[in-house]
């Protein structure tokens, strides 16, 4: 409010900016009333106006920041959605982007061959339209029976009657028409009139009727059409507009004549002439010459390498196999007025060895180890006596199981909260341990009671007996001896109280009176989560330390905890300085300073900065190493083994992750932005402390990071996550692990995208339905026949006998017949003579059934050993078949289930080709050994899987 009117007192002069309800934009410069000139106004404040280094208009917080007011509400009906548009481009501006590309790099080509060169690149179907054929014919009409030029023209050979192939002077007329309509490929367009002698056509037919006759390819999906044009007598015909490209209303057409920025970025690349076309362009985009003494700016960033050592994969690793936690059993026997007595201790077996299901174990008793190793035994001066270990005998009996995890943890969605990410992590890291101890048998005597005198010796008679106990301990396998204190953990890996200090059990049982075989049949379940896990994760207690008194301080402790769940690794931190390298920046923070000399452009990929990267790495530690001296600490030598592990480890499987707020995150920061320097109140502090605290928990979570792909530069980033700005932009590097996948759900999205790709349509071999070529018959074009790319789906036998396939057309919007039901594709039956398929060993062709396999794997020995054709083959296992499955012989060996000859073949087939393929490459006829192995060569041997697919056998 006192913002607010200082600045209506002062005309904005004081306060200025905006304030919620209306929002007003007042001219931030001001006229001279003589000149003419524009200067900047009174109390505009300063960084507004013209920015002569970055070359672009900048405005400051006070004008350039307008929020409305904190809770502001809109009616929703007064809201009108923005509609998007989609992230398609045309196949005609393609064309135009083609042909300017190739223009502006000289290639000496037509603006009809650029054309033709856009829709072989960015074509779905790789269909090039263009002008087929062209004849003339003296005659008024053309009768409607011809629906192709080579049925026209047969008959018109047959009656002896002339025409005039003219295809190449259409062709010549097509190119005139593409450098009239940029981008569009249509014939004879417009309104206009043409003439024969316009085309240099010399009229075989003067003062006649005539018919032109064109033959020609449609862009998109590559159909073929004929058009018919009334040629007047004195060679004139008026203009038919014969569209070559497919009709974008439709949904046919919007699909064949668009490509997606993904394919229109994957075409480029994919082709050689526009990608190295484009590569000599893009050569300027570093504008530094000798004579300019100019340079670009490089990026300032902040990388952040996370677990530079890669332990994280090792510890998930040994985590996953054994949960790295010894359970022990330590008997004592209970005494009132004195320390108990040690009875002996026995270990549970590995975790990994116990099941879900309860199994009884007999563990032996011992003594503690001589040596007080505490990862052997847990430390207790009461086991030992005279500075021996006191000895000890007997069983014991336990039940035992392990469920891990202990429940079912549902995958992992895209908007899960922080709350719901922690949750899963702590569930996917903790198992369910049930114990049950039974009894003990044998056990050491501990406790004498006096009786009286012997009279035949001066021996005391006692009455030997124990009351003995179990307690039960739990020691950590992933704590070291000379690990660093982890809270709530000792020396050893033992758990222990925060509070006392001292080791905490697990379980406890009731003491049995005077018996060295006692008998307890008590059970307890616990959760245990796993070694690494609960010992980067582990919190502390409850103590004077921890009082709470604003209520931050615990919030502080969750926190952190959340982090170390989510996170919880040593990063490595590195940094790219900005600086020209003219004008070298003095860095005041001596020991953060950068003691590398690579630098990033904006013209870098991301491929080309990870290698950028392992150099940067290289050179610090080199520098660091220099440095080293016999007085220094222990973080800087882990700093330069860091350092050359990140040079060393950094491959193609790390991802590299720009940060993405929350749209909590963003609002906070929009809302401390409407406070100015004087305006900073209780409410300023408490939303930073917000900001700061929700930040940090966000730069550890892994799904605030999104990766970016390594084909694209920061120029392709620039607009979306603001590079090339003073503020360094942060960065991580992640090594993209199974694990890590299912952390984060933006990292395990650009995963499935990838994949996506890198999937191809012609690899498809599957017992459903595999890649192949079928004839494609053009039903606007005579009936002519086309090989085409289809999907081919398993052969089913027709009436007649004979064998179709249903097929389904790539990329071939007409394989839709009337009749179909909408939103299915629709297939065609088609003949065994009209389908070619790809695979050699098709997997469509084999059985169905798996109670067949284990009879058609006898084929090949009945073929090779017993010399049995491939019906006999069929006879005899269907015979077999009979013997083991029939009931009572009621088994008909002519039923669907029946193996088939085509069965066999498949098979023989298939053992053929992995016999072939397997068999060692024998040498050359000019000597050496008989065979050539594939270890020497340093060559794989590859043969054929069981289902038709490559294997590796060396």
């Amino acid at each position: 409010m006192l913002s607010r009117g200082a600045s209506a007192v002062t005309a904005d002069y004081v306060g200025g900016g905006a304030f919620g309800e209306y929002m007003g934009f007042t001219e931030t410069m001001r006229r001279d009333p003589i000149k003419g000139d524009l200067h900047k106004r009174a109390g505009s404040g300063p960084g507004i106006g013209w920015n002569t280094q970055d070359k672009m208009w900048t405005w400051n917080t006070k004008w350039g920041d307008q929020y409305s007011a904190e809770q502001t509400t809109i009616r929703k009906e007064s809201v009108k959605a923005k509609s998007e548009k989609p992230n398609t481009i045309s196949l005609r501006a393609c064309r135009l982007i083609t042909r300017i590309l190739l223009t502006r790099s000289l290639q000496s080509i037509t603006n009809r061959q650029a054309m033709i060169i856009a829709d072989d690149a960015f074509n779905r179907s790789g269909s090039v339209p263009g002008i087929l054929d062209a004849i003339l014919v003296q005659a008024e009409f053309v009768n409607a029976t011809y629906q192709s030029s080579s049925q026209l023209k047969k008959a018109l050979e047959s009656s002896r009657r002339q025409f005039l192939d003219i295809t190449h002077q259409v062709v010549l007329m097509h190119e005139l028409t593409m450098d009239k309509y940029p981008g569009d490929i249509s014939l004879f367009p417009g309104d206009e009139t043409y003439n024969l002698s316009n085309m240099e056509i010399t009229d075989p037919f003067p003062n006649s009727r005539k018919v032109l006759w064109i033959r020609y390819l449609r862009a998109g999906d590559g159909e073929r059409f004929n058009a018919a044009i009334q040629v007047n007598p004195d060679g004139s015909f008026q203009a038919q507009n014969l569209r070559l490209d497919m009709k974008m209303d439709t949904a046919a057409g919007k699909v064949q004549m668009s490509v997606t920025r993904d394919e229109f970025v994957t075409c480029v690349m994919c082709s050689p002439l526009l990608s190295e076309c484009l590569r000599r362009l893009t050569l300027a985009d570093c504008p530094w010459t000798r004579q300019q003494k100019t340079y670009p700016k490089p990026l300032n960033l902040d990388i952040i390498i996370a677990d530079p050592a890669q332990e994280a994969e090792e510890e998930e690793f040994m985590d996953a196999m054994n949960a790295r936690q010894g359970v022990v059993f330590e008997i004592w026997d209970y005494d009132l007025a004195k320390k108990d007595d040690f009875l002996g201790e026995c270990w549970l077996p590995p975790l990994s060895m116990l099941t879900a299901e309860p199994r009884q174990f007999v563990l032996p008793v011992t003594k503690a180890p001589e040596d007080r190793d505490p990862t052997q035994s847990r430390p207790d001066d009461n086991k030992f006596k005279d500075g021996k270990a006191i000895e000890c005998t007997g069983n014991l009996f336990v039940e035992a199981s392990w469920r891990f995890p202990h429940q079912d943890v549902d995958e992992l969605v895209a908007d899960a909260s922080l709350e719901g990410r922690f949750k899963k992590e702590e569930a996917m890291h903790t198992g369910e341990l049930y114990i049950k101890v039974i009894k003990a048998t044998e056990l050491r005597l501990a406790d004498k009671k006096l009786l009286g005198m012997n009279i035949l010796s001066s021996n005391i008679v006692g009455n030997l007996g124990s009351d003995p106990y179990v307690w039960v301990y739990v020691r950590n396998e992933a704590v070291g001896k000379e690990d660093k204190p982890v809270p709530g953990i000792g020396v050893g890996g033992w758990k222990k109280n925060s509070g006392t200090a001292l080791h905490e059990p697990i379980m406890k049982t009731t003491w049995k009176k005077s018996t060295v075989n006692p008998v307890w049949e008590e059970e307890k379940r616990i959760l245990l989560q796993t070694g690494a896990f609960e010992k980067r994760t582990k919190r502390k207690g409850f103590g004077l330390g921890n009082l709470d008194i604003t209520g931050r301080s615990g919030q502080r402790r969750e926190d952190q905890h959340a982090i170390d769940v989510l996170h919880g690794r040593d990063d490595l931190r590195i940094q790219f300085r900005s600086e020209e390298p003219n004008k070298p920046e003095q860095n005041k923070d001596e020991a953060n300073r950068p003691r590398h000399n690579q630098l990033v452009y904006m013209s870098d990929t991301v491929h080309q900065f990870k290698a950028k990267l392992r150099n940067a790495c290289r050179e610090e530690a080199e520098a660091r190493r220099t440095t080293l001296n016999e007085k220094s600490a222990e973080e800087e030598r882990k700093l330069v083994s860091q350092f050359d592990e990140a040079s060393r480890g950094i491959s193609y499987r790390h991802a590299v992750m720009v940060f993405i707020p929350s749209q909590r995150l963003r609002e906070l920061s929009q809302q401390m932005h409407q406070y100015t320097q004087s305006e900073k109140s209780t409410a300023f502090s408490s939303k930073e402390y917000e900001y700061q605290r929700l930040y940090r928990l966000e730069e550890q979570d892994p799904s605030s990071w999104q990766p970016l792909d390594t084909i694209r530069t920061f120029e392709h980033y620039k607009a979306m996550y603001g590079f090339g700005l003073e503020l360094p932009q942060r960065l991580r590097i992640v090594e993209g692990t199974e694990e890590y996948e299912t952390k984060n759900t933006r990292y395990r999205q650009f995963q499935e995208e990838q994949k996506s790709w890198s999937q191809h349509v012609d690899s498809l071999n599957t017992e459903a339905e595999c890649f192949g070529w079928a004839k494609y018959t053009h039903r606007n074009d005579g009936g002519s026949v086309e090989w085409r790319q289809a999907i081919v789906n398993r052969p089913e036998m027709a009436i007649d006998g004979k064998r179709t396939y249903k097929t389904w057309f790539i990329n071939t919007a007409n394989s839709v017949r009337a009749g179909a039901v909408p939103g299915q594709t629709a297939k065609e039956d088609l003949d065994f003579e009209d389908v070619l398929l790809a695979p050699p060993n098709a997997r469509i062709f084999a059985s169905g059934h798996a109670e067949h396999q284990e009879f058609l794997d006898k084929a090949k020995m009945l073929r090779d050993t017993e010399g049995f054709k491939e019906a006999e083959i069929a006879a005899r296992l269907n015979a077999e078949m009979k013997q083991r499955y029939g009931r009572g012989g009621a088994y008909d060996v002519s039923a669907v289930d029946a193996i088939t000859v085509a069965d066999v073949q498949h098979v023989l087939r298939r053992d053929d080709m992995i016999s072939a393929q397997a068999m060692p490459k024998r040498a050359g006829a000019f000597g050496g050994s008989q065979f050539t192995s594939s270890m020497e060569d340093d060559t794989d041997v590859r043969g054929l899987d069981a289902d038709g697919s490559q294997f590796t056998l060396g």
